[in-house]
């Protein structure tokens, strides 16, 4: 969701979205949402009636979206909330899954339209009747298709690394936002109990740490608060290192996947044929991949209903 054309979470929405404001020169004397106020400042009838009214309205908006971004810059060092392509990381791999039917698709119908040229080619050697021109033009053909079908693939092969590079730029953005200490996410009830003075037990603290096993940030306090205070607990400790693991678990399972789906597009035809589209050896793969993924001890929290912005006021 965004706030003067600022993506922002819910925490910033709840901040920002229910300010009221008025507008100098406002012809209605009324206090207005951003909303509104945002829907006044792109409107091309009102700038051509009220350019007034409009550009204290556009000024308006700009000293908000400078003031969200120091919000954001104040409590983790971003600009703004960053929203991400998936909610959970096995997305990305779904991603690969839809490049797979796609370039192996792609692959066979080029192996098969090769093939036929080849099939093409022997039959012209061996009929008898055919003159050697006739026979040498066949030739050519075959080494005409030979040469586009080398060419075409090389393309194919070269778009599927591309492809394959993007997504997991965007995996590796969601790894990074995810794993790295981001002070937006730091729980501050957790925080005053744990500097409270009060003594926990393990079983105290293995409870706050399933509170938070969808945050690495709080996990690491955690495991740091204990290891500071000598607390015994193996909940903090292993969590610990899963939160300081940098998302190492679902690159291996990103790339490995990745190297399936270029087998899939190889050079080599048994290569490609094991991997391609006529058997699912790729799909169990990739499938016991996201599930691996989906049952890993911390990962994003799945995304709670609603958060998008309310009705305006006005």
């Amino acid at each position: 969701m965004k706030i003067c054309g600022v993506t922002v979470d819910e925490a910033g929405y709840k901040v920002f979205a229910g300010r009221r404001f008025r507008v100098p020169g406002d012809f209605a004397d009324a206090e207005r949402s951003i909303e509104n106020i945002e829907f006044l400042a792109r409107n091309k009838d009102y700038q051509a009636e009220y350019p007034q009214l409009v550009a204290e309205c556009k000024k308006i908006l700009e000293g908000q979206a400078k003031e969200i971004r120091e919000y954001y810059g104040r409590r983790d060092g971003r600009k703004e909330y960053q929203v991400m392509r998936h909610d959970d990381f096995g997305g990305y791999i779904k991603d690969l899954q839809a490049a797979h039917k796609e370039a192996a698709g792609a692959r066979a119908k080029m192996k098969e339209a090769h093939d036929k040229a080849a099939e093409k080619w022997k039959e012209a050697q061996k009929d008898r009747r055919l003159s050697e021109y006739a026979k040498t033009e066949a030739k050519m053909r075959w080494l005409e298709a030979d040469r586009d079908y080398k060419a075409a693939l090389s393309d194919l092969q070269s778009r599927t690394n591309e492809a394959v590079k993007k997504v997991r730029a965007e995996l590796v953005a969601h790894i990074d936002d995810f794993y790295s200490p981001n002070g937006n996410r730091i729980d501050e009830g957790t925080v005053k109990l744990l500097n409270s003075g009060l003594r926990l037990s393990e079983k105290e603290i293995e409870r706050l740490v399933s509170q938070n096993v969808n945050n690495p940030t709080m996990l690491r306090l955690i495991d740091d608060h204990c290891t500071k205070n000598k607390i015994d607990s193996r909940a903090a400790r292993v969590y610990g290192v899963y939160a300081r693991s940098a998302g190492r678990q679902e690159l291996d399972a990103f790339d490995q996947v990745c190297g399936l789906l270029q087998r899939a597009v190889d050079s080599n035809d048994v290569e490609a044929a094991a991997w391609g589209t006529g058997n699912d050896n790729f799909s169990r793969f990739s499938e016991s991949a996201i599930q691996n993924l989906l049952n890993a001890e911390i990962k994003p929290a799945a995304p709670s209903v609603g958060g998008e912005a309310g009705d305006s006021d006005e």
